[in-house]
This record gives C-alpha cells, structure tokens and sequence, in this order.
C-alpha cells in the first residue's frame, strides 16, 4: 500500500511538474508577453488611432481589444511563438536554445515596431515594403526613405524598441530553457496545433475570423486593403448590373464626361474655399461662370487612396464594413455603351494604385506613365496624354468616359513639381510651403483642361474630385479619426453644348452645392453626369434626384459616424 501511495505521488508530482515546466514556466509566459507587444505594435490600426500625436484614452482601446481583429490576432501570434517555443525544445544545449530565443524574439520585436513606424508615418505596413520598393523607381524609393528616416517620432520608436524588445530579450537569455518530459511528443503537438490555427485566415470583423477558408483568399486576407481587392476581383470576374443597363446610353446625349482624380487634396487649404493664400490661381476664373460648381461639404469614403477609390468606383457603401458591392464604374458604363479610358500618373502596382488597375481592367484603354526611371510629375507625364486623349474624342459621337488619376500632392510634396515650371512660376510660389505649391501646381493643370473642355462642340464635364485629403507633414492611418484627413475640394465644370444639352440638371446642381455628401456615392454622380437613365440609378443616392437622401456619413471605415459640429 505505501508503495503504490509513493508512486501515486510520484506520478502526481510528475504530472504537475511537467504543467508548471511547460505552461507556467518563465519561458513559457515570456512568449505571451512577447506575443502582446509584437501584437499591439505590428498592427497600430486595429486599436489605436493615431491622428497627428494623441492616442485614444484607456476606454477608447478597451473598445477597441473588442470591437476589432485585436484578440485573434493575438491568438494567432500566440500559437505562433508555441510551435516556434516547441521547435527549440528539439535543440540540446542551454546556451543554444537562449541564443535562438533571444534573436528570434529581437527580430520579431524590431520587425513590429518598424511596422508600427510604417504605418504610423505613412499608413504603409512593412509586409507592403517589398511590393512598394519593387514597383518604384529609384528617385521615389529615396524620397520614401528620406522622409522616413528624417522624421523626428523615428526616435520615439528608437526608444520603444529598447524599451520592449531588449529586455524581453534579456530575459530569454537567462531563463533555463530546459526541455520538458516526453520532449518529442510536446514539442510536435504544440508544432502542428499551433501552425493549424495560424493558417486560419485573419478577418478584421470583431471574431468573424473563420470565414472565407478558401486557399487563394489567404494571401488576400492578410491585410484589410488586400480583403477590398478580394471584393474588387470578384466584382470584376463576375458584376451584377442593374436589370436594363445593356445599351443603356445607345441613341442618348453622347457626353464626353473628364474625370481628375487627385490626390491628397485638402480642402482647407484652397482659396476657392476661404484659404488665406491663392491657392487657386487659375481656376478662380471660372468662379462665378455659368457652367461651374463648386461643392461646399464633400468628404471622401476614406483617407487612404486604394480604399477610397474602391468605394468612388464602385457601388460599395462606407458603411458596409464588408465592402459589399455588385459592380465597378468601368465595367457598368462599357456595357451600356460607352468608351472608358483610365490614364494614370501613378503605377500599376504597388501601395498607391493596383486597387485602380483592377477596377479599369476592362478599360478600353488603361495607362500607366510610370517607367520606372524617373520622378512622374503631372504637368510633363501625364497632361500631354490627357490633352491628346480630349482631342481623338471631341469629335466622336459615343458617350465617353475618361479618368485621370494625378500624383497631385502626394507625399514627399516638395518631389510634386518640376523644376521647369517650379521656375517660370516662382512669384506665384512665394510664402507658400511646398504643399500648396503643389496645389498651384494641380490648379494650373486643371484649368488647361477646362479650357480645353470649354472650347469642345460636344457636351463634355470636368469633375474634380480627390481621393481624400491631406495635410503637410501628417501622420495618419488609414483609420484616422480626424476629418481634415476627409475633406476635399470637389469642382465640376460643363461646356456650353452639355449646358444647352441638360438646362435642367444646371439647375438642380446649383440646388444642391452645400447637400452634405460622400465620394462612396460618387458612382451614382458620375452615371448621372454620363446622361444614364434615371431608372438605372437608385433615387436615394441620386445626388440631382428630388428624392436623395442625407444619410450619416462615416469616418474609420464606417465605424464612427461623422459629426460636424
């Protein structure tokens, strides 16, 4: 009997040492911590909102660790750590097994906080780094670097690292690493649980993490941005339109519609809209003309380029957080007649504009100026292709469609101007900063356009409307609360012949100049500019409709409501 109490004990004692050693020990605990603050620094945007230099208060990230993809993304780098924590256990030796740890736990600590910088300066993550340098030419990639490295908060993170990842790292050093009981059969079932639940696709949707297990959407789901070019895809290989837009501009008013898309265009800092300086040298000679409207209270869908412009060119709404849509603008206006040209100043690839290559797949003529051997400026690169573009259809009898899509003012601004015009036009530039030059800049590339539009004897509008809005020297994420990152300045301007074509429609624009509005609804405009039925666009989100509905309009993707008070 004493025996078999001995080794009940025994076996007792055995059991709940193996449980301390393996889920109670240092070590283990040490990857816990490890996995928080890889988490709560790799991915800044699931619960922090970085405007200019605050962060929300305590309850504001309590909110946060609940309401997004927080908790899975911690699991899941959790689970990773195990099978790395269960593939060291194979290793003999102490000091291997340290050495192992401590420079796995410092990559993954600097990779976090480089990511968290990346995205905190220039809402790009560090998994995008390797796409960003490979579509980009030289003078793009040392301007990118120089305005990373030359700002001040690069020290801020300087100091997290040591703050987090060193010590961490010390720590490991010192533990006793040693390997547990059945040391083979623990590590490989740590291994493979570990790697199984990490291959379950992320999804930024509270805990709805384990939907769309498809192989092919993995790649696309490691990124919110990735996930609307998923919705982009399947819209494109498959669109739904709606019932009777086959033919639907056939025997209609063949209008020639110009749409610049800009970029980082903030409306605070146009003289059109109040701004103390001319920022708006040319086109302020159209204010008051018959034919141009300018807009009082336009945000746009979001403040990064890709998700915005899947909601302007699509008939996604901001607050679907899903990013639901049927169709693109491209596909829609091809089937019911028209010719669609997409001519951009950025690339084809990359962080600023695959989400644009997509969606004009179908294009009937889709460009991209970016050779990759030089700086693109709009003025050098891009207008001339424009004007060239205007001039083949001024005489064409098909409605047309064309997109531009500027550099504009994005960041590093001061690389948005050529040095040629920069020079012919130095009076005009004096005490601006080199944000609003580049304003000037757009302005005077706008205004040869509406003069080339205003001379043409076919019905034709220009439609300016940025992408978002920007401010010198920000710092936002693509989730930033604050609207200056939202306001934009939106132009339009009709020749005499679209005037005389549509007296009606002038009538209704200048009703509905200061009707508060966002660019995810500007699918619905731009049909209706196009002369599509009426029928074909949904009256609530018609813009010119007597019907049109002021709905809330949102900021952070559709999860804060905007206030303008």
């Amino acid at each position: 009997m004493a025996n078999e109490k001995n080794n009940t004990e025994t076996t007792e004692k055995g059991k709940k040492s193996f449980f301390r050693r393996n889920f109670l020990s240092l070590h283990f605990l040490l990857y816990f911590f490890a996995a928080l603050l890889i988490v709560l620094f790799s991915s800044p945007e699931n619960f922090w909102d970085f405007d200019s230099s605050t962060l929300l208060p305590l309850s504001g990230c309590c909110r946060r660790f609940l309401d997004t993809a927080f908790l899975t993304a911690f699991l899941k780098q959790m689970v990773l750590l195990s099978a790395f924590y269960g593939a060291v256990l194979f290793l003999p030796g102490k000091k291997i097994r340290a050495f192992l740890t401590v420079t796995v736990l410092l990559a993954l600590s600097l990779y976090s906080l480089l990511n968290s910088y990346l995205v905190f300066r220039y809402s790009c993550p560090a998994s995008e780094m390797v796409v960003v340098l490979n579509s980009s030419d030289m003078q793009e990639v040392r301007e990118y670097f120089a305005s990373l490295f030359l700002e001040n908060k690069v020290f801020l993170f300087t100091g997290l690292a040591l703050l987090t990842a060193v010590p961490l790292c010390l720590t490991a050093a010192f533990l006793r690493l040693d390997p547990p009981e059945n040391k083979k059969t623990f590590a490989l079932l740590w291994i493979g649980a570990a790697l199984l639940i990490y291959l379950v696709p992320p999804y930024s949707g509270k805990f709805e993490f384990w939907r769309d297990l498809r192989a092919v959407d993995f790649l696309y789901h490691l990124s919110e941005r990735d996930f609307f070019l998923v919705r982009a895809a399947e819209i494109v290989k498959n669109p739904q339109f709606p019932a009777g837009s086959e033919n639907a501009l056939k025997d209609r008013t063949p209008v020639l519609g110009l749409m610049v898309l800009g970029e980082s265009d903030c409306r605070r800092n146009h003289s059109l809209y109040g701004y103390g300086k001319n920022t708006d040298v040319k086109m302020a000679e159209f204010e008051g003309k018959d034919g141009f409207f300018r807009f009082h209270d336009h945000l746009s869908a979001t403040s990064s380029t890709q998700h915005s412009v899947y909601f302007m060119f699509t008939d996604a709404r901001i607050r679907d957080k899903y990013g639901a849509s049927s169709f693109s603008l491209c596909d829609w206006f091809r089937a019911a007649g028209a010719s669609v040209t997409f001519l951009s100043n950025q690339r084809a690839h990359g962080a600023w504009s695959s989400m644009t290559a997509l969606l004009f797949a179908e294009a009937d003529q889709l460009e991209f100026y970016s050779d990759g051997s030089e700086n693109t400026y709009d003025r050098i690169h891009l207008l001339p292709h424009a004007r060239k573009k205007l001039e083949q259809l001024k005489n064409e009898q098909i409605p047309a469609f064309v997109t531009l899509h500027l550099m504009g003012s994005h960041y590093v601004q001061q690389f948005r101007i050529d040095e040629e015009w920069r020079a012919a036009n130095s009076e005009k530039l004096k005490g601006l900063d080199h944000y609003d030059q580049t304003l000037v800049y757009t302005d005077e590339i706008l205004w040869t356009l509406a003069k080339d539009i205003e001379a043409m004897a076919r019905p034709a509008f220009l439609l300016y409307m940025p992408d978002h809005s920007e401010q010198l020297n920000s710092s936002r994420s693509a989730r930033t609360p604050d609207v200056i990152y939202y306001e934009i300045p939106v132009f339009l301007y009709c020749n005499a012949a679209y005037r005389n074509a549509f007296p009606d429609r002038m009538k209704k624009l200048s009703a509905v100049l200061k009707t508060p509005y966002q660019t995810d609804r500007a699918i619905w405009l731009l049909a209706r500019l196009m002369d599509m039925p009426e029928k074909l666009i949904p009256a609530e989100d018609d813009l010119l409709s007597a019907d049109f509905k002021i709905v809330p309009r949102y900021l952070e993707f559709g999860e804060k409501e905007y206030d303008e008070k």
